[in-house]
């Protein structure tokens, strides 16, 4: 067969498909258009995807909004109103109470939550906490710590 017959075949189908479903007709330019508006619409958009954008806290409107920055070492605690006495435990080492509350383990670099009376800290080994405790190791349950004088503590969990 010669191609004007192939073409003239393909041609029937088509005005026969386009005759049986005249909607068809209507609807099917108006997709293309659609679909070409809406390629031309997110090319030439100047917004970028979220994703694809960086914040930038230097130029974002906080307007007196305090923003803490993560990781942050240490923190301070807000008092308690029940446990805020003022006193302080004497028989505890250095006059503060340091508790262990939560160990990250990593190849890397571990990390553990130590709290003391109105502070949080979050360390790794080698970080120094309340200008006396050294952090020397940190395991799956404990924490060492070692003063500057050489006594050591190991904190466990409660």
């Amino acid at each position: 067969m010669s191609d004007r017959g192939i073409k003239g075949r393909r041609k029937n189908i088509l005005q026969e498909f386009f005759k049986t479903n005249k909607s068809m007709a209507v609807l099917l330019p108006v997709l293309v258009v659609a679909v070409i508006a809406l390629v031309i619409f997110y090319s030439s958009s100047d917004s970028k995807p979220v994703s694809g954008k960086q914040n930038d806290l230097t130029q974002a409107d906080i307007s007196g909004q305090a923003v803490e920055i993560l990781p942050q070492m240490e923190r301070i605690k807000k008092p308690d109103t029940e446990s805020d006495t003022g006193k302080r435990d004497p028989f505890i080492s250095g006059g503060y109470s340091l508790t262990l509350k939560g160990i990250t383990l990593h190849d890397e670099k571990s990390t553990a939550i130590i709290e003391t009376e109105n502070r949080a800290y979050v360390v790794s080994a080698g970080d120094i906490i309340e200008d006396n405790w050294t952090i020397q190791r940190i395991d799956t349950t404990s924490v060492l710590l070692k003063t500057k004088e050489g006594n050591e503590l190991i904190l466990d969990y409660k």
